[in-house]
């Protein structure tokens, strides 16, 4: 991928690559949750919707909100640099769809093998050949979707005043944090918009409140605040439901990526890793840079379908579920460390083919956008 992606003389900064590697800690333990919580494959599931008295399933429920937490770290960790982009590699988004195609259809083959014993219906086979069509991995249709609209974005930020900015931060903030945290879904949103509305607020950040961003104490009183409010809204919520009718299923309504105190708390924890005396370490640089392609393959449509309930599974029949949350870590690192294991070999074996593939996707591209900008623009 040499011709793909120009280089960069400077060293990413590992304060960074490292919140982003938290991130999909995250992600996967939320992950893992979910299929143990949902998943009609597992013998044994927990159902954490509705309020009840079991430590256990509560916990649960609160861990759930791994996955949201993780994709608005992951996404800042990005947005804050893109805010200062000017234009969207094209090449890059090439190979990451080329990326995301190969890797699913790689693993469809490799299911096929008859050694498996792999059952795969035809629903998830069709879904598994347009992954992006689908959104098997949503996170990673909206970045695309978000990446090539991001310069839009940066030229509007640069040429509108504090006080436009400030205005349309707040309305937005308003409509799609504030209202669709209450009621999820309200006045047409969806996580592009939310994503829209995250960056607007790092922009006004980074360009107008310079003093409050660099000011750790705050950002750990921001941090440590909002942890602590989500905890006391999710035990509320699910005493409420105890006792009332209405809050009964209300459980899991605030495990949302629209969690204003989610947002917050990885807003917090961006800044705080760039106030952090920028250091490199070239081994976690490393592994941070095969982050998308770990997410891609450890939420794999078929590996969550199949592989990822008998993983839990076995667990159940070896040990029961009597250190739950020992088992549940365990397995997220196993996941983890098979994903990034996995992730390399893909690269040393592909990169050069999915780069020279990029490399003439882009030329037939350029060729297709060159010919429709002159037809239409012949149109008066």
């Amino acid at each position: 991928m040499e011709n793909v992606v120009k280089k960069v003389n400077k060293e990413r900064n590992t304060n960074i690559e490292a919140l982003k590697l938290l991130a999909i800690l995250l992600i996967i333990i939320f992950h893992i949750v979910q299929t143990l919580t949902d998943n009609p494959n597992v013998t044994k599931t927990f159902w954490v919707w509705n309020a009840t008295e079991d430590v256990t399933t509560i916990i649960l429920s609160i861990i759930r909100g791994f996955g949201a937490l993780g994709n608005s770290i992951f996404f800042m960790c990005s947005a804050y640099f893109l805010l200062n982009s000017k234009k969207s590699n094209k090449k890059k988004i090439i190979y990451m769809i080329i990326e995301i195609f190969s890797v699913s259809i790689l693993i469809l083959l490799i299911s096929q093998i008859p050694l498996w014993k792999i059952n795969i219906s035809k629903e998830i086979r069709f879904q598994s050949l347009f992954p992006t069509t689908y959104s098997t991995n949503w996170y990673l249709t909206c970045y695309i979707l978000f990446y090539l609209i991001c310069p839009i974005l940066n030229y509007l930020i640069k040429n509108i005043n504090q006080k436009q900015l400030l205005i349309w931060v707040s309305f937005m903030s308003f409509l799609f944090i504030g209202i669709n945290f209450i009621n999820n879904g309200a006045y047409f949103s969806n996580n592009l918009i939310l994503w829209i509305t995250i960056y607007l607020i790092m922009a006004y950040i980074k360009l107008y409140c310079d003093k409050f961003s660099k000011n750790n104490k705050a950002m750990y009183i921001i941090l440590f605040s909002s942890m602590v409010l989500h905890l006391i809204l999710m035990i509320v919520t699910n005493e409420l439901g105890l006792h009332h009718k209405y809050f009964y299923d209300k459980v899991m309504k605030w495990n949302t990526n629209n969690n204003p105190f989610f947002i917050a708390i990885a807003m917090s924890l961006v800044f705080i890793a760039i106030n952090k005396k920028p250091y490199v370490n070239k081994f976690l640089n490393k592994i941070a840079s095969y982050s998308l392609l770990i997410y891609i393959i450890h939420e794999n449509i078929i590996l969550r379908t199949y592989v990822r309930p008998q993983l839990i599974n076995f667990i159940y029949a070896k040990w029961g579920y009597n250190k739950l949350f020992l088992e549940i870590f365990i397995l997220a690192i196993f996941i983890y460390a098979c994903s990034i294991i996995l992730s390399i070999i893909y690269t040393f074996l592909f990169k050069r083919l999915l780069g020279y593939l990029t490399e003439k996707i882009y030329d037939l591209l350029c060729k297709f956008e060159n010919k429709y900008v002159n037809l239409v623009m012949r149109i008066k």
